[in-house]
């Protein structure tokens, strides 16, 4: 099951990337960049 929930999601998160991509965008690298700083 594990990876089938893996499968839907990337197909769901491809599709909204497209529509939200603007958007979150920017909210997603800031994310990722103060992950990395800890």
């Amino acid at each position: 099951m594990g990876s089938v929930s893996r499968t839907a999601h990337k197909l769901t998160s491809s599709r909204r990337r497209r529509r939200q991509r603007r958007r979150e965008g920017r909210h997603r690298q800031g994310q990722q960049r103060a992950g990395l700083k800890g």
